[in-house]
């Protein structure tokens, strides 16, 4: 049930363009670019822009626009792993990632995905020193540094970030470093956020259910952090429900302590 909601809203999120014959100079990029063809056509069909950049890779195994587009799709779910690109079989998507860096080591939205499936600092900053304008390699070492701990340099690295705002998930990623630095009330307040946010000028292709699970995963956290429990129970039973670990595990922790 909840991998077709996902594969449903990557239908509408993604979209489509027809996929050319064999070109890997900059009409390639036309061709495969998922936001543009989100803008185009909102039914779209990411399976096709999958599979065709897929395909097309063994062709054009440098193509920036098609490596992202492929490891892009790939962490957001789609894909069975091994996988098999351009007659290499990737393990994980971890590890396309890592292969499509290397192919396109000066693409920051590749090191970004690699950033955020690493959950590396180290990674994260690299994606940010290859182009600094781009929001998501930002919000992916915040979130990074927050998983860290250190929650006032990811708080700093956000309120320096323009146009973080268009990015899905910032205000989440915001609340839980809220959350670390003690302030669980504003940060249940920027999780409500995201429940019921719109991103028409995202950076990136996203999956609305997932940003709508965090944000529930979050406000769960939060709110049991400031001790609301019967309503942290069910933002993060929803979240649970919805596949999130975290919150299943903050679960686990709540029902301990009402033994």
């Amino acid at each position: 049930m909840i991998v077709a909601r996902i594969i449903a809203v990557l239908l509408l999120v993604f979209g489509s363009t027809a996929v050319r014959a064999a070109d890997c100079g900059p009409s390639a990029a036309a061709s495969v670019d998922p936001l543009a063809a989100f803008a185009e056509n909102e039914a779209g069909e990411l399976r096709n822009q999958f599979t065709a950049a897929r395909e097309r890779l063994a062709e054009c195994p440098d193509s920036e626009p098609l490596l992202y587009t492929v490891i892009r799709a790939s962490e957001l779910g789609l894909g069975e792993f091994p996988l098999t690109v351009a007659q290499q079989e990737f393990a994980n998507p971890q590890a396309l990632a890592r292969e499509a860096a290397s192919r396109a080591p000066r693409s920051a939205r590749i090191a970004t995905v690699l950033a955020r499936l690493d959950s590396s600092v180290a990674s994260a900053r690299h994606a940010v020193a290859l182009d600094p304008g781009w929001s998501p390699a930002a919000l992916a070492l915040a979130s990074a540094l927050a998983a860290e701990g250190a929650n006032a340099e990811a708080e700093s690295v956000l309120a320096g970030t323009a146009g973080i705002k268009t990015v899905p998930g910032a205000n989440t990623t915001r609340a839980a470093i809220l959350i670390g630095l003690g302030k669980p009330d504003q940060a249940a307040a920027l999780a409500r956020r995201d429940l019921t946010g719109q991103w028409p000028d995202s950076p990136e292709p996203f999956l609305m259910p997932i940003v709508r699970r965090e944000a529930m995963a979050t406000l769960g956290l939060a709110l049991f952090a400031g001790h609301h429990l019967k309503e942290a129970a069910a933002q993060l039973k929803a979240a649970a429900a919805l596949g999130s670990e975290r919150a299943q595990a903050a679960l686990v922790k709540l029902q301990q302590g009402n033994k």
